[in-house]
């Protein structure tokens, strides 16, 4: 096993995957990675800990770097730790884009999006923690806000917002990162 900077094994092995019948579907992948953890040194036992990757899929054929096979998913839990793919106005079951040239409507896209996601990963937006904002124009950042307190009012997350010279495509305006951590009375439930 390799060792982490402490010495202690960082794995014992992965199982592999699949991806769902239709690209960015329907199936997950499961990557199990074992840890252990020196008994003598961190008094800890044996632990598992799995990562679920949840719309599994390959940029090949799709709107985004169509012609590069990039595997990746939307979403990856690992214990209570649910990490989102940047959201924007891609419609997560079709892939066709809603809001171009409109960052308001982007931002909703990627809104119920998020909720949609945190859902297959079991988690909540009252659970979300951090969130990273990315605007191509300063004055969206008001018109977007507005559309993100509505969708997390109540949830109190930390927040960075950007202003970038541009996103991956010229007609996106407007993306979001989010983080979230699962409660342990609920995540043990999954």
């Amino acid at each position: 096993a390799m060792k982490s900077r402490r010495g202690i094994p960082a794995y014992a092995g992965m199982t592999g995957g699949g991806v769902g019948h239709d690209g960015m579907g329907a199936g997950a992948g499961l990557c199990a990675i074992a840890v252990h953890w020196g008994r003598e040194s961190m008094g800890l036992e044996e632990r598992i800990m799995a990562h679920e990757r949840i719309r599994v899929g390959t940029t090949k054929g799709g709107p985004m770097l169509p012609d590069i096979d990039f595997e990746a998913c939307q979403a990856v839990r690992a214990g209570n730790l649910v990490f989102l793919v940047g959201l924007t106005g891609f419609d997560r079951d079709t892939m066709e884009f809603v809001g171009a040239g409109d960052p308001v409507a982007q931002a909703e896209k990627a809104m119920e999006n998020a909720r949609a996601l945190l859902g297959e990963a079991g988690a909540r937006m009252e659970d979300i923690c951090k969130i990273t904002t990315y605007v191509t124009e300063r004055e969206y950042r008001k018109d977007v806000y507005a559309v993100i307190a509505r969708h997390l009012r109540g949830v109190h997350p930390v927040s960075t917002g950007l202003v970038v010279k541009g996103l991956a495509e010229t007609y996106i305006d407007f993306e979001i990162d989010i983080f979230a951590v699962i409660p342990d009375e609920r995540s043990a439930s999954r």
